[in-house]
């Protein structure tokens, strides 16, 4: 008899038993076929072109208004949808050195096509000599979500 954790539970199991389960299993997972597939998940998310122009934009400052005017500024030019600020701790080189941070990262949601613009107005705002001023595009997203972020941004 061995231990063996299923299902977050602790549960005693006979050895041979178990192997013929898993032989078993594994015959009926060959025939077995999950109704929808990968591809056609993969060609569901690729015909909607709100997902294709939906990203999300990184920044960082070490300055709570800072952050807060830049969130403000963006709605109020209806340049996202969405502006998530967090607290972090950035442990980064400058100088030479290794400085340890708090700062605050915005997630700005919205399209692809106000990048350009969002990058002008950060600049404009920010406090930071070298900011962080990433863009990840959305591959893949729930489908109504990313619909209210390309409704909700210019």
């Amino acid at each position: 008899m061995y231990l063996c954790k299923m299902k977050r539970s602790h549960t005693k199991i006979n050895l041979e038993k178990s192997k013929e389960f898993v032989s078993r299993g594994a015959e009926r997972t060959k025939v077995r076929e999950h109704p929808r597939t990968y591809k056609e998940d993969v060609a569901n998310f690729s015909s909607s072109s709100s997902m294709q122009d939906c990203c999300l934009i990184l920044t960082t400052t070490n300055d709570l208004q800072i952050a807060e005017k830049i969130a403000s500024a963006l709605l109020e030019l209806n340049l996202a949808a969405c502006i998530q600020i967090e607290d972090i701790k950035s442990y980064f080189r400058w100088d030479g050195r290794v400085t340890l941070e708090a700062e605050y990262r915005l997630v700005i949601k919205t399209k692809s096509s106000n990048y350009n613009e969002i990058e002008n107005k950060l600049l404009e705002i920010h406090n930071y000599e070298l900011p962080q001023i990433i863009k990840i595009n959305i591959d893949y997203g729930f489908q109504k979500y990313l619909e209210w972020i390309d409704q909700n941004s210019k």
